[in-house]
């Protein structure tokens, strides 16, 4: 018998990305795991915290589980990985972002892009801009922010000229790392105080249809930094379909990433290895997000694009091609 946890923040509202979550993990119980009577899914909540991650790691270890996928917070799983690592338990990181999580924990295994690849697209960008502008960098007190804002200060201030949290009234550029709730708080609290006559740019986590919703007030000058397109993963096509029949939409940030955690789990234990770190290391994947092995604890996976609001939308450029989220 094998026994995965399965952990991320599910409580009331939790995290806006709860629900992708928790669809890839049952939409992956229903393909890869349908026929398997011998995994068993530990559910547990992290509340997207460092002391949630802590608790909540304990409790899977305490339940003897072989290996666990989520933490979508990297202050959760922050807090998480020191416990699981005591029991040399390997955890899949869907959504985990910053750097430092693989690099001080062998039992990290990050599926998705890391900090350095959305710092490296982000310079890229102002870079093409051609032009020396002001860039106003504000960030919320989570782990992810810290980290994403010191590997963009270092990095920016060769392109633009860059002012950090500045008081003063805001012009031309602004780019805000936080929480999807914290960036929305952000963009409205900048709407009240007539201060919103800027470019935003916002981060992966911001990256939701919701917004579209949640800043209907404002005007079309929000830009995102964040995961691609689902249709661009180029092993994700059948997975998209399927999941556009079932939701009328395609899957948002961080589900292909989810699922194909599930699909490394599924080829372990088709092969009949045991889910220590050893066996992951060995082998490589074909996942719906792309084929890789993992060096180092990192799939090297790089999905990234910029999105904009427009007319009410949630738009990327594919393929030459303007695509949504519905």
């Amino acid at each position: 018998m094998y026994k995965v946890g399965v952990v991320a923040d599910l409580s009331n509202n939790g995290s806006i990305h709860q629900s992708t979550f928790l669809k890839a993990v049952n939409d992956a119980k229903e393909t890869l795991f349908k026929e398997k009577t011998d995994i068993e899914f530990v559910l547990e909540n992290d509340f997207a915290s460092f002391e949630g991650g802590q608790n909540a790691a304990q409790k899977l270890i305490d339940k003897n589980v072989d290996c666990v996928i989520g933490h979508f917070s990297s202050s959760a799983a922050s807090g998480a990985l020191p416990v699981y690592k005591n029991k040399n338990t390997p955890l899949f990181l869907p959504a985990s972002t910053v750097v430092n999580l693989t690099q001080d924990y062998n039992n990290a295994f990050r599926i998705c892009s890391n900090d350095k690849h959305l710092t490296s697209f982000i310079v890229d960008y102002f870079s093409r801009k051609n032009n020396k502008e002001n860039l106003y960098l504000y960030r919320d007190n989570t782990i992810h922010a810290s980290f994403l804002y010191d590997l963009l200060k270092e990095r920016l201030s060769n392109v633009t000229e860059l002012k950090l949290d500045e008081e003063s009234e805001i012009k031309e550029n602004v780019l805000y790392i936080g929480t999807y709730k914290s960036s929305v708080y952000f963009i409205n609290e900048l709407h009240l105080k007539d201060k919103y006559n800027c470019n935003i740019y916002f981060t992966d986590d911001a990256l939701h249809p919701k917004l579209v919703i949640d800043t209907s007030n404002i005007s079309n000058r929000i830009k995102i930094f964040g995961f691609d397109h689902p249709l661009n993963y180029k092993n994700a096509s059948e997975i998209c379909h399927r999941y556009f029949k079932r939701h009328q939409s395609f899957p948002n940030t961080y589900y292909l990433e989810t699922y194909a955690g599930f699909e490394i789990i599924n080829k372990l234990i088709l092969l009949g290895k045991r889910l220590t770190i050893s066996a992951i290391n060995e082998l490589s994947y074909k996942t719906v997000i792309g084929d890789f092995k993992f060096k180092k604890g990192e799939s090297e996976v790089q999905h990234i694009n910029m999105w904009y609001l427009e007319n009410a939308q949630l738009k990327t450029i594919l393929h030459d091609k303007e695509t949504r989220f519905n």
